[in-house]
């Protein structure tokens, strides 16, 4: 069965994505620096065939979400380009910074899952409360560190 798009049209379609996908990875480490992820959404014509089938007419809607990382996802403000993502990181920058020591702190449990460790999670051993962040964030990491107006309820962040 053949598409119905355009093939060009979809490596357009695909190059954006691709794009979106790497000024994303950009921005999450920057924002890292500052204690907070970021994803990025897309919707494309091409994803939905039950709405369209002929040429597509425009790029794909693409967003952007931030949230600390100590927070879940659904607390995430979202952003419609780069460079509102970037001011926001600036003024996030402004806000106080609170660390958390990783090693050496009876205050938390840093553990690592078995399978391919690709997540790690760190409890507070007083509260049991816990999050999870990407291992690969964390490399080489012995404390973590977040910008805001107040310090993290898990564990004891120190400003």
């Amino acid at each position: 069965m053949s598409s119905p798009f355009d093939p060009d049209d979809l490596r357009r379609q695909a190059e954006r994505a691709a794009a979106a996908s790497r000024e994303t990875a950009a921005l999450h480490d920057h924002a890292m620096t500052l204690g907070y992820n970021v994803g990025v959404g897309i919707a494309s014509e091409a994803a939905d065939r039950r709405i369209h089938a002929g040429p597509l007419g425009k790029d794909p809607e693409v967003w952007f979400r931030i949230w600390r990382v100590d927070q879940p996802s659904e607390t995430a403000d979202t952003f419609t380009s780069v460079d509102s993502v970037k001011e926001h990181l600036k003024f996030l920058a402004t806000l106080p910074r609170y660390c958390l020591q990783l090693e050496g702190n009876p205050r938390v449990a840093v553990v690592t899952e078995e399978d391919g460790g690709a997540r790690t999670v760190i409890t507070d051993t007083d509260t049991n409360q816990c999050f999870a962040i990407r291992t690969a964030d964390l490399e080489n990491a012995t404390q973590l560190c977040v910008h805001a107006d107040n310090p993290p309820a898990i564990g004891n962040w120190r400003k």
